[in-house]
C-alpha cells in the first residue's frame, strides 16, 4: 500500500509477547522500509500489525484517545485491551474505522479511577466485552 497511511507496530519481548504498541503515520507507506527504519536502533523484534489509508490527524487523534496507555510523550503506548481490540476491530473491517471508537464503552482503570472511553455496540467484538 502507498500513500498516507496510520499504521500500529508490535514491540515484541523475548517470547514474543506484545510489550507496546506503535500508533504512527507516513507518507508513502512502505512496510519494509518503515519497520527497517524503526527497528534501527530498537534493541527488540518489530512487527507490523496492522496499516491502513489514514491522515496524520486520524493519528494524532488515536494519540489523544488512547493517552491513557501512552509511554511517555512518545508514539509508544502500553498493550492495552481496549487498543488491541482496537486494531483488531480494524483489521476485521480492513479499515482505519474511527466511528467505532465513539458510540458505547470500555472501562480503563487510571489509578483509582475508572474511566469509561467510547466504542461501538454493534460489532462483535464490543457486544463480546
Amino acid at each position: 500500500m502507498s500513500g498516507t497511511s496510520v499504521y500500529f507496530v508490535e514491540e515484541l519481548g523475548p517470547d514474543d509477547e506484545v510489550l507496546h504498541i506503535k500508533i504512527g503515520h507516513c507518507t508513502q507507506f512502505r512496510e519494509s522500509y518503515r519497520l527497517s527504519t524503526l527497528q534501527t536502533g530498537n534493541p527488540r523484534k518489530l512487527k507490523m500489525r496492522f496499516h491502513a489509508v489514514g491522515t496524520e490527524r486520524e493519528e494524532q487523534w488515536l494519540h489523544y484517545f488512547f493517552r491513557i496507555a501512552r509511554v511517555e510523550q512518545s508514539e509508544w503506548f502500553h498493550r492495552h485491551a481496549s487498543l488491541v481490540q482496537f486494531i483488531e476491530h480494524c483489521e476485521a473491517k480492513r479499515t482505519l474505522d474511527l466511528v467505532h471508537l465513539s458510540p458505547c464503552t470500555w472501562k480503563i482503570k487510571e489509578g483509582q479511577r475508572t474511566r469509561i472511553l467510547p466504542s461501538c455496540q454493534g460489532c462483535d467484538t464490543c457486544r463480546a466485552s
